[in-house]
């Protein structure tokens, strides 16, 4: 198997997409909690994958032989690890240097919420509906949701408002 450069390609503008829509459904998330800055939350959704970029990146430089399904794997391995590494040395806010790691752990027990939560709830909303293996979570027992003071049970695409919000939030970042 080879790392193609259309492989990579599409891995890193899939990336940028994931995190444009998690980015405007965390903005709009976050202007239902008073403790949680919007521009902060948007800022939070645009890095919760930055470290995938690397991890690309390198694969293509060094022409890497994997197959897609290893990459994945490989991506979702350490693409959270990565991020908090880069988020700490880009001197980051450190209500946000977390959420790379923390928005992938379901089981996270924290006093209040934060931007891990709003990541994570964001992200599980934009892959509702998709064969990723996310989708199949039962939310129910995903305590950031009761945090947040959503019903996880509630169709986000159902909400008119909410959603016409979402589509302008994530509008302003596709520029």
């Amino acid at each position: 198997f080879q790392a193609t450069s259309e492989m990579i390609d599409k891995r890193m503008r899939d990336t940028w997409k994931r995190s444009t829509e998690v980015a405007g459904i965390c903005n709009v998330l976050a202007r239902q909690h008073s403790h949680l800055a919007a521009g902060q939350a948007t800022l939070a959704g645009l890095v919760f994958a930055i470290g995938a970029l690397p991890i690309l990146k390198y694969v293509e430089d060094n022409e890497i032989q994997i197959s897609s399904v290893v990459l994945d794997n490989l991506l979702d391995e350490l693409q959270p690890i990565i991020g908090e590494r880069i988020l700490q040395k880009w001197d980051f806010p450190a209500d946000l240097r977390n959420v790379p790691k923390e928005c992938t752990n379901f089981t996270r027990k924290v006093a209040k919420s934060d931007y891990a939560d709003l990541v994570m709830v964001a992200m599980l909303q934009n892959y509702a509906g998709t064969e990723h293996d996310y989708a199949t979570l039962d939310w129910n027992h995903i305590s950031a949701f009761e945090r947040l003071g959503i019903d996880p049970n509630a169709d986000p695409n159902e909400d008119e408002d909410l959603s016409a919000q979402m589509e302008a939030a994530m509008a302003l970042l596709n520029v």
